[in-house]
């Protein structure tokens, strides 16, 4: 940017002083590479490679990408409509235009998987977002997806929002919240957001179930999570100003 060529007298750009700051999620090893991340990681590799492909223009290689399970998350992982038993991962992980069931090895083209996932993903934008329908729509997604599949995963987040802090569904939000942690420490280790929206609603569902010193320990590493959110630009934000407002009423 320093080049000649990009300077002239007859401005065309108007430039902006501002301040860039990158904030590690995690602990960094001595020598290890800094990344980011350029799509959403709670989302498949082929949508995730298919939109770094045409907008940045280059294929992911990480151990993610490389791995069809994808690091053993099965965020992408489908049932086999023909044994019903086994799921469908992508054959290669450089290929995806063919995917295989784990149990009886047959074949899928990638081009009907997609379809199909378009499809639930249409329904899951069409339900209405109240609990019991959530509810509805991940019991009939068993047929279908893998239980960790990013759309389960969607809608099991919804269901930690919108189930009542009530007795009745203290345990179930408890059972919701563990499976979602497990699956963002794969995906999104460390002090993500996504961590911290879960350790929120962990918290609040400990609180609400009379463990008091647990559910203060998950409030407080939510809201180290969610330290950088600012409260008045994000829904991030503003859950790290509720964690804050009920720390000081405990």
């Amino acid at each position: 940017l320093g080049s000649k060529n990009f300077n002239s007298q007859l401005v065309l750009c108007i430039t902006f002083i501002f301040i860039c700051r990158l904030y590690s999620q995690r602990g960094i090893r001595r020598g290890e590479d800094l990344t980011i991340t350029y799509t959403n990681l709670l989302r498949p590799t082929y949508r995730r490679r298919s939109h770094l492909s045409n907008v940045w223009k280059f294929v992911c290689n990480c151990s993610r990408c490389a791995d069809p399970s994808e690091n053993g998350s099965y965020i992408n992982a489908v049932k086999c409509p023909f044994c019903r038993e086994g799921h469908l991962l992508p054959q290669k992980s450089s290929n995806y235009e063919v995917w295989y069931c784990t149990q009886c090895d047959k074949t899928v083209n990638q081009s009907d998987v997609e379809k199909m996932v378009d499809q639930l993903e249409g329904v899951l934008n069409d339900t209405p977002k109240d609990w019991v329908s959530i509810e509805d729509y991940l019991q009939s997604m068993k047929a279908y997806l893998h239980s960790h599949h990013y759309l389960q995963i969607l809608a099991k987040r919804y269901l930690t929002q919108l189930l009542p802090l009530e007795d009745d569904f203290l345990r179930q939000r408890m059972s919701l919240v563990e499976e979602l942690l497990h699956i963002f420490d794969i995906l999104d280790s460390g002090k993500s957001a996504s961590r911290g929206c879960t350790l929120y609603e962990r918290g609040r569902t400990q609180l609400a179930s009379g463990l008091i010193p647990e559910g203060i320990s998950s409030l407080k590493e939510a809201k180290a999570c969610l330290e950088v959110e600012d409260e008045n630009q994000s829904p991030q934000g503003r859950i790290k100003r509720n964690i804050q407002e009920i720390l000081k009423q405990i």
